[in-house]
């Protein structure tokens, strides 16, 4: 998890539709005006991980946010949150992945993949095929049944993972009743 997804314009959507929408079909808003590039490159200097240990979710990026940031919200302000939330994906990429391995495709899950100009947007700042996990067989929205699925299995297998600080060790107990 590297950035806000649609935490951020799916907010700003219902705040500005007073509940009506509760978030951007497909990135349609958007899609309709063009970002503050020089605004949302500010916001990433601040929210851009200082090391691979730092998460950034929708606790992140809350209505806090928009109202320290984005104060007098407006709709063409969702085209920047939006803009923003694929560059501060791509420049953690960049710092994280891409300058130590050759990547050629990023597969995208979640809610995010359904907004086509956050897609659109990430590629254009990454230059990566973008696929959904849909293409690998995998739900989009279950990732994270998915990931404890897999750290359940390799702890009842006894098989170590490797955490982010390098150690290895076993996840979990499995107790029986």
């Amino acid at each position: 998890d590297i950035g806000p997804a649609n935490a951020l314009s799916d907010t700003a959507t219902e705040i500005l539709t007073k509940g009506k929408k509760t978030f951007d079909k497909e990135g349609a808003l958007a899609a309709k005006y063009q970002p503050d590039i020089e605004y949302a490159k500010k916001l990433t200097k601040i929210f851009l991980p200082k090391n691979k240990e730092n998460s950034l979710d929708r606790n992140t990026f809350s209505i806090d946010f928009l109202n320290k940031y984005f104060p007098n919200l407006k709709e063409k302000d969702i085209s920047t949150l939006n803009y923003f939330t694929a560059l501060l994906i791509s420049q953690t990429l960049k710092k994280f992945v891409l300058s130590k391995y050759k990547v050629d495709t990023l597969a995208v899950s979640g809610g995010g993949i359904f907004n086509k100009t956050l897609i659109e947007n990430l590629q254009n700042l990454t230059q990566l095929d973008i696929i959904n996990t849909i293409q690998l067989g995998i739900e989009p929205m279950a990732k994270e049944a998915l990931a404890m699925a897999y750290f359940a299995w390799q702890t009842i297998n006894k098989n170590p993972l490797k955490l982010a600080n390098g150690k290895q060790t076993i996840l979990g107990e499995i107790i029986l009743p």
